[in-house]
């Protein structure tokens, strides 16, 4: 059964999910050596963490703006 990964891996901190394919490090690792059960149950559980990863705010980057002063 041919992985789900999609080569843009990076464990989102909120979530703990592979923000390209969806899986935690865990489902990662145990890949290679599932049996394909094991597998499917893995692939029908990704959609729906995509989906709300896609629909959750993003995270802010970078130090928070500060107000200008006024004068």
């Amino acid at each position: 059964m041919k992985s789900p990964c999609n080569l843009i891996c990076r464990i989102e901190p909120d979530s703990g999910y592979c923000a390209g394919c969806g899986r935690d490090i865990a489902e990662i690792v145990e890949w290679p050596s599932a049996p394909d059960d094991r597998k499917q149950q893995i692939l029908s559980a990704l959609p729906q963490r995509l989906a709300a990863m896609t629909d959750a705010p993003p995270a802010p980057v970078g130090p928070p703006s500060i107000p200008a002063a006024r004068t």
